[in-house]
Order: structure tokens, then sequence, then C-alpha cells
């Protein structure tokens, strides 16, 4: 049997804006499997609710800059759209409005592994409804969006049908403010994350001991600098945990330097190889445990 040919498609500055009728075409390209568009705008009228019936669309990547153009909206959430979708990125300061609640409704992008939105033009918050079921298959989640605005998430990710299967999440530069919230942190929840990354925001309040020290077996790298993180917790993070990269800096940390003999005891060995903990108030001499239970630590 012959292989079906691997079609690609990008398109780029060959017009001052892609017409709405260009765009439309696509959508008769039945064996596209990979369209990449990097631009200056497009036409009023957005992106076509016809290329959801791309049957065997695997990569969609679009870069736009200029004229505005709205994020697409329900139709391409509809049970069916894009049923071989793994791959979905908006990039640009062209996207404007909120993110779509209708992305994550029950039926919607199945196989989607991969997931990112880039603009500062965005508005509204982060859409709690993402937290019911939607994204079964979603293994990264990048949302960098310095217009949004609201708390931190906590239901995103506290009910058990929320992002079974996500692997790395990161909202830096999204305007988050709030506390975070313990429940991130309970054991059963975001089993499988290995990367998060809360950088640039303006979350406070206390790093929960839960996040370090119970739940998020998986975690290997947690950034969350440039914010108003007030303390770390004063508990040890678990002999078995696989976090090996802690950067805290530029929050307003007081007190002295974590993992210290009387959190870390009898001799409790963790993976950390880069902790940054710099433009904070932290005080105190370095722990004499740190060699023991720091052995792997070659950044600091």
């Amino acid at each position: 049997m012959v292989e079906e040919p691997h079609l690609e498609s990008e398109l780029d500055a060959a017009r001052p804006w892609l017409s709405h009728e260009g765009l439309e075409a696509v959508a008769a390209l039945d064996k596209l499997r990979s369209l990449d568009i990097v631009h200056h705008g497009m036409e009023p009228g957005g992106l076509p609710d016809s290329w959801a019936g791309l049957q065997h669309l695997e990569v969609l990547s679009l870069k736009l800059e200029g004229r505005a153009a709205a994020l697409p909206g329900a139709p391409w959430a509809y049970p069916g759209s894009f049923p071989s979708l793994l791959s979905l990125s908006f990039r640009g300061w062209a996207f404007h409005g909120t993110l779509p609640a209708a992305w994550a409704s029950p039926g919607a992008f199945p196989k989607l592994q991969s997931l990112i939105v880039a603009s500062s033009n965005l508005a509204g918050s982060l859409p709690p409804e993402w937290a019911a079921s939607g994204f079964p298959s979603l293994l990264r989640l990048v949302i960098e969006a310095g217009g949004l605005t609201g708390r931190f998430p906590g239901e995103w990710l506290s009910a058990t049908t929320a992002f079974p299967s996500l692997r790395s999440l990161s909202l830096d530069s999204c305007g988050l403010s709030g506390t975070l919230p313990d429940s991130w942190g309970r054991e059963g929840h975001l089993a499988k994350l290995e990367l998060l990354s809360l950088s640039q925001n303006s979350l406070r309040g206390p790093l929960p001991a839960s996040w370090l020290c119970a739940g998020l077996p998986a975690l290997g790298a947690f950034y969350i600098y440039d914010n108003m993180i007030t303390s770390l917790p004063s508990c040890c993070p678990r002999s078995t945990s696989p976090l090996m990269i802690l950067h805290v800096a530029d929050n307003h940390l007081r007190g002295t330097l974590p993992f210290t003999e009387q959190q870390c005891r009898n001799g409790t060995a963790l993976s950390l190889r880069s902790i940054n903990l710099s433009g904070n108030g932290l005080t105190g001499t370095l722990p004499t445990n740190w060699p023991t239970t720091l052995p792997g630590l070659v950044d600091l």
C-alpha cells in the first residue's frame, strides 16, 4: 500500500493580508496533515470554521502579527472536529479576545497533546470550564497572555477529571493574582505533571507544603520566579521526589534557607540539582546538612 504523502503548507507575507476566501480554500485540502501560517494578519472574518473538518490534520501552527484575529470559538470544538489534531499553536499579538470555554467541551480535541496560546492582547481570565472534562489527551499546555487577569484557577486541577494526562504546564506572564491553592498538591491530582511554571505573575502568600512535600509525585522542575511568594514550606520533600529544579528567584521570601537538618532528618538525600533563591530577603548561613541532603546540587 502506498502511504499518503505528508502535506505541509506555509503561508507567509506574499500579500499584505490573508484573504478570508483564501483561508476558506484550505478546507478543501482534505489530505492536509500539517499547516503552518506565519503572516502579518488577515482580513476581517477570523479563522474559518470549515477548518474543523480537516480529518487528517495533526499540526496547526498560527503566528499572526498586525490586524486583530479572534481566537476561534465553539465550531472548532464540536464533537468530530479536528479528530486527528495533536498540536495546536496560536502565537502573535494579532490574536485577541478571551480563551474560549468551549475548547474543553466533551468530545472536543480528542487527541490534542500540545496547546500553546501566546498573545499580549488576550483579555479575561483562565476559563474555569477547562476544569470540567476537557483535553483528555493533553500533555503540554502553555499560556502566555499578559492581558489576562484574575485569581489563580484553583478549580482547574482540583477536580480529578481535569487534564488527566498533563505533564507540562506553563502559565507565565498571565496576570495571575491571589494565593496558591493547596488542592493542587493533594494526592491523586496531577500525578503525571513533570514541569510547572508560574513565573512573572502576581501570585502571593506562602508556597503550600503539599506542593513540595505531599502531592505532585512526578514534578521534576518548578519555576515560580518574579512573583510575591512570602515563604517556602518548612517540610522536606519525600526522598522519592524527582524534583531537580526549583527556581523561586525575585519573590518576597523571608527567613532562612530551606531544607535544613531540622526539616530533612535521618540523612534524607534529595534529587535537587538546581536551586535559585536570588532576589529575596533570606538570611542566615548555608545549612551544614546540605552536602548530605543535596548531594547532586550543581547550580545555586
